[in-house]
């Protein structure tokens, strides 16, 4: 075992033995992220690397104890042009992965000629992948070229989980037909900063997929994508950013609600969508009001740290019977979270009531009116 490891296995079973099987699964639940989570810190993380692969191979029946391989494809972008000549990063991932037949989660880039397919063909407790290319790496621009065909060759039918990190669509070929697109029935689908704008350009298949996360990584114009619409069968949807830092003030933050209230556009409502999360959005009435049009079976709501847009005390007033009437209709509707709204804790008077009513729980945050000097700090107000 890497020595970095043992040691803190070593002061667990010298605490109490008790602690030994417990401490040894944790440890070996995911090496990747302990080793990527040290790698700003620690200059012998490629020595214990090479200690892990090691380990593995004299004991094999450890093996059984690594779950999760999340973070290899970072650490190829951390250490894999500095691994050593003796054994590139490639063939120690690979080596890796034959000796860890639990795997139920990897996270790996896209190189058609890398023998993926065949190695995540063996790994049959195997639910969720994490497609990312290899940053900072002179090998970025193949991966990205090779990403849509790579698709291709994973076993959908296994998986639960995808993830892509800066996917971008492929080019349309300038003679022929474009290539076939990538089925993801039955998936919950996370876009990380991808540059997707339509699903159809993009190579994917949406027919049938059923939970899909979008990442955006700024409020910039085309974050979101132009003509990129919810798929009519998903039954849940996340918006969010990656970074926890919001810039309310700025102008391409409160331009953004024209960014993603377009995911809501089109005449078919998605009726089986049952929760709705966006996260850290602008929003007003005539966008929240098209959300809860587009989802008229939907069961969560949730908006926490979206910031409504209103600018005066007549505006705050009215936007409480114009919520009001946007989930009047929402039968199936239980719970709300309205994220950050101007204008006091009385606001929203006509909102409580109507979800007290309806048995749906109401929470929101009071913030000031932009142009109130008094009262800086900003309160929590949940109801129900």
């Amino acid at each position: 075992m890497p020595a970095a490891l043992a040691r803190t296995l070593g002061a667990l079973a010298r605490t109490s033995r008790r602690f030994l099987e417990p401490a040894r699964r944790a440890l070996l639940f995911d090496p990747t992220w302990i080793f990527y989570s040290r790698s700003y810190e620690d200059d012998g993380v490629i020595e214990h690397l090479h200690e892990l692969l090691n380990y593995l191979i004299k004991r094999p029946a450890m093996g059984a104890y690594v779950q999760c391989l999340d973070y290899l494809s970072l650490l190829y972008c951390r250490f894999g042009e500095d691994f050593g000549a003796d054994m590139a990063f490639d063939n120690w991932a690979l080596s890796l992965l034959r000796l860890c037949p639990n795997l139920t989660a990897v996270m790996i880039w896209p190189a058609l000629d890398f023998g993926w397919a065949d190695e995540l063909a063996r790994l049959p407790r195997l639910r969720r992948v994490y497609v990312m290319p290899r940053h900072e790496s002179d090998l970025y621009d193949q991966d990205e070229v090779a990403f849509h065909a790579f698709l291709a060759t994973l076993p959908m039918s296994r998986i639960e989980k995808l993830s892509f990190d800066t996917y971008k669509p492929p080019p349309a070929p300038p003679l022929s037909a474009p290539p076939p697109p990538v089925r993801l029935a039955g998936l919950h689908l996370e876009l990380d900063d991808c540059r997707v704008t339509n699903w159809a350009r993009a190579g994917l298949d949406d027919d049938d997929l059923r939970a899909l996360l979008f990442s955006y990584a700024d409020y910039e114009p085309g974050a979101v994508g132009a003509d990129l619409v919810l798929p009519a069968k998903l039954e849940q949807f996340v918006l969010q950013p990656e970074s926890d830092t919001h810039p309310f003030g700025s102008s391409c933050f409160s331009q953004f609600v024209g960014e993603w209230v377009q995911l809501f556009s089109g005449a078919a409502q998605r009726t089986n969508l049952r929760e709705v999360a966006l996260r850290a959005v602008p929003v007003d009435a005539a966008s929240f009001a098209k959300v809860c049009a587009a989802a008229p079976n939907v069961i969560q709501l949730n908006m926490r740290d979206s910031r409504w847009r209103v600018d005066s005390a007549a505006a705050a007033a009215a936007l409480d019977g114009m919520i009001v009437r946007a989930i009047g209709p929402l039968a199936h509707l239980r719970w709300l979270h309205l994220g950050e709204v101007p204008g006091g804790e009385a606001v929203l008077e006509r909102t409580r009531a109507w979800c007290e009513r309806a048995g749906v729980t109401l929470v929101w945050q009071s913030v000031p009116l932009p142009r109130e000097e008094a009262g800086a700090g900003a309160s929590a107000s949940p109801a129900s």
